[in-house]
């Protein structure tokens, strides 16, 4: 990942401008570092001073030496008046151009010092001359950029890193831009990005997001998602968004903008104030919001405060450093969504569903449910459909193995009678964000020679029998101007499974694979250890749920079950 460093970039160019290198395009760069920034400022004139002392120490004699041999010279007292005028007359001409009082013209002082030249000592004027010339030219520099200043966009925050970053309309933006509260909408179509304000907030957004700055402390949020963080210097940094108005109070909190004009504030530290946005003339209400809770609002004027908890995982927090196989705005990774994530890489490796209760597990919980239930016996399913209450993306869990029954696969009732070649052995395994093979956690998965369960490689672990339903609208509400275009994954058995020496007697892991559009079954096929096959579904833009589930084949051995690479392919709504 780049990193930017403004400090340093500002003594390089000084340096540069001091050994007369400064391009145009410095020049400009130069000129942006300083606007709106008087402690810049400062080290610019501090620098002139210096680099005017060093200048005659470098030649040889000090200012003081200076002025001490021309007091023994002839004309001595006219030597001295004129090197005191020209330092009286640089030292107004900076407090005038700070003060923006009044101002003098370079070609003033060229006038000036060509008078008087013929009588001075050659020797002693170039020693003058180089100190004026550079502090006279650094301060009509100055002045003009302080003149600039009034009229060009301020400067209020900066990318401090990103990653597969791509802006629209032709913005050219990269890790050390600056970004201007010039009332001009920014577009991220794809990737991640970090952006720091110049008071103190830190915010990640998310692609596809579409926002603006206003100002050192605030922005509006039209579309997208963010995450911000702020410092006690940032106290009150606001986000603008549909229906409401986010204020923080020394905190932490995401923000969701849907493209249906609903607004989410998710409270993770601290504290935030939200305001409604009300019609002209009637008073808005404020809200006080806490750790863990989350206010929504529309653009209709509904307010609903959620006790339920605010979820961290919902919101990337920090730019990644490693591959992912998520990209915001173009690849979104359902098992980082089995794991508690948005789908780009906030969710948990590890972490899992209970099948029979829709409930979360983290990794420890998630192992100790699969030794518990190597210990009882094995059962059929009831038929129980179980909502997934705490992500918005998962529509719910079910066990597809009924006695003489259809199991129902999504909140509408759908239902679909599962094959069932083995009888009543089912759910050795909850579903898992990565997962390992066999009771004992102690084999990776592994196929065509791939080990999956990582960020780089994901993978959803469906030990028979079981099945997922994720939300597709759900996810496109919360990914605005994007269509799901695909599925693709990876189906197959761990070729780890081999090393399960927990059976007696010998066996082959087999596993039929089912995928659900809605109610319409789109593929079932029976798969054996070291078979695999890959999914590439097209997904009709209406479609609502997809549906993942695995059964027992005619062995109920070694059914340990993986979707690899579990993604949906996005693309920009036509």
């Amino acid at each position: 990942m780049n990193r930017f460093s403004s400090e340093r970039e500002l003594i390089n160019l000084l340096g540069e401008m001091r050994d007369e290198q400064l391009s145009p395009e410095k020049v400009r760069r130069l000129e942006e570092l300083l606007i709106d920034h008087p402690e810049r400022q400062r080290y610019y004139i501090e620098h002139a001073f210096l680099c005017t002392d060093l200048h005659f120490q470098y030649i040889g004699p000090t200012i003081n030496d200076v002025m001490h041999t021309l007091g023994s010279q002839q004309d001595s007292s006219e030597e001295l008046d004129f090197f005191r005028k020209v330092i009286e007359e640089d030292l107004a001409l900076a407090s005038s151009v700070i003060e923006n009082k009044q101002e003098q013209t370079y070609a003033e002082r060229k006038n000036y010092i060509s008078k008087r030249l013929t009588r001075k000592n050659i020797f002693s004027f170039l020693l003058k001359a180089a100190a004026v010339l550079m502090f006279s030219l650094a301060m009509i520099y100055l002045d003009s950029l302080l003149k600039r200043e009034k009229t060009k966009p301020q400067i209020v925050a900066m990318v401090s890193d990103s990653i597969n970053a791509k802006w629209g309309n032709s913005a050219s933006i990269s890790p050390g831009s600056w970004l201007y509260a010039d009332g001009m909408p920014l577009s991220l179509q794809e990737g991640l990005v970090k952006v720091r304000f110049d008071q103190g907030a830190d915010v990640i957004l998310e692609a596809p997001c579409e926002f603006k700055l206003l100002s050192t402390n605030k922005m509006n949020l039209n579309q997208g998602r963010l995450y911000a963080k702020v410092t006690p210097k940032g106290y009150g940094f606001t986000v603008v968004a549909p229906g409401c108005t986010i204020v923080d109070l020394g905190t932490e909190f995401g923000v969701i903008a849907t493209t249906e004009g609903l607004s989410e504030a998710h409270v993770l530290e601290g504290q935030v104030e939200l305001w409604e946005q009300t019609a002209s003339g009637r008073n808005p209400t404020s809200y006080h919001l806490h750790k863990g809770q989350i206010g929504s609002f529309s653009r209709e004027g509904k307010v609903h405060i959620e006790s339920r908890p605010a979820r961290s995982t919902a919101f990337i927090r920090e730019i990644p450093q490693e591959i992912t196989a998520s990209i915001p705005g173009r690849i979104l990774d359902l098992a980082d969504i089995v794991g508690g994530g948005n789908g780009f890489g906030s969710g948990l490796l590890g972490w899992a569903i209970d099948p029979e209760t829709g409930k979360q597990l983290d990794a420890s919980l998630a192992a100790e449910w699969i030794l518990e239930r190597h210990r009882k016996e094995a059962k059929f399913g009831n038929g129980d459909y179980i909502p997934v209450t705490w992500s918005p993306y998962i529509d719910g869990v079910f066990i597809p193995h009924i006695e003489n029954g259809e199991a129902q696969i999504n909140s509408l009732g759908y239902r679909h009678s599962f094959t069932s070649f083995a009888g009543k052995f089912y759910c050795f395994a909850p579903v898992i964000n990565g997962g390992f093979v066999n009771k004992n956690y102690s084999d990776p998965i592994v196929m065509q020679g791939i080990t999956y369960g990582t960020k780089e490689h994901p993978a959803i672990s469906l030990h028979s029998a079981m099945g997922i339903t994720f939300d597709l609208q759900a996810l496109r509400n919360h990914n605005p101007s994007l269509r799901i275009s695909r599925f693709e994954t990876l189906c197959g058995i761990s070729e780890t499974v081999a090393n399960d020496k927990d059976w007696d007697r010998a066996g082959h892991g087999e596993v039929e694979f089912w995928i659900f559009l809605d109610n319409r079954l789109i593929e079932q096929f029976l798969l054996q250890e070291m078979d695999f096959r890959r999914i590439h579904l097209d997904i009709p833009e209406q479609t609502r749920f997809l549906t993942l589930s695995c059964t027992q084949g005619y062995s109920f051995e070694k059914d340990w079950s993986v979707f690899g690479r579990p993604v949906l392919i996005l693309e920009p709504q036509k």
